[in-house]
């Protein structure tokens, strides 16, 4: 549906500018969502939920939101201590709190972050390894609505990211979104498999 009419990125009211037309598509949308969170978290015991979205930044890289902007990104990868008082404050919070081994540092932007693993199938990344914070003055989008509903207090066993994709190198052609799909899949893949040894719901 056009953004224009329903934006499912924002809170109802906001989403809907109060047409009551749109309130029951706004449901309908999240009451998938939060089925398909019931079901992976009774097959899995816990759920990765991604925002995916576009963007047309000048710099051509994948922007990974976990609500921190890039002076706490900036922070995170100049510490050497574990921050809490950050970590709280993200969408990966619900990990972080179950498990000790884990730190946000290495979620974020380790060897094994999901960011590096992008960037090393060949599509840029931030936060990631190589490239951990935007540099000033460039745009960053850290995560929206949804990315914060659905790791809020309702949702304990949820952990999750705001994907904005660029588009050259991507989203521009059949071979490239394959060959996105392929890295995307793998990356997941390897990412979920770094968190479950590490800590178990």
């Amino acid at each position: 549906m056009a953004r224009n009419k329903i934006d499912f990125n924002r809170d109802l009211e906001e989403a809907t500018c109060g047409n009551p037309q749109m309130k029951y598509t706004w449901n309908q949308y999240h009451k998938y969502i939060e089925e398909a969170i019931d079901a992976a978290i009774k097959k899995f015991g816990y759920a990765m939920y991604i925002d995916l979205h576009g963007q047309s930044h000048p710099v051509k890289r994948l922007e990974l939101g976990y609500f921190l902007s890039t002076t706490a990104l900036k922070e995170v990868q100049e510490s050497s201590e574990t921050s809490s008082e950050l970590g709280a404050k993200t969408s990966v919070k619900n990990l972080l709190e179950n498990n000790n081994q884990l730190t946000l540092k290495e979620l974020l932007m380790g060897e094994n972050a999901f960011g590096t693993l992008m960037e090393k199938s060949g599509f840029p990344a931030v936060p990631s390894l190589g490239d951990p914070y935007p540099q000033k003055g460039e745009p960053y989008f850290n995560g929206g609505y949804n990315t914060r509903r659905y790791t809020s207090s309702d949702y304990p066993k949820v952990f999750d990211m705001q994907m904005e994709t660029n588009f050259q190198g991507v989203r521009d052609s059949e071979e490239n979104r394959k060959k996105f799909s392929k890295a995307f899949a793998q990356s997941v893949t390897s990412y979920l498999d770094f968190i479950k040894s590490k800590w178990d719901y």
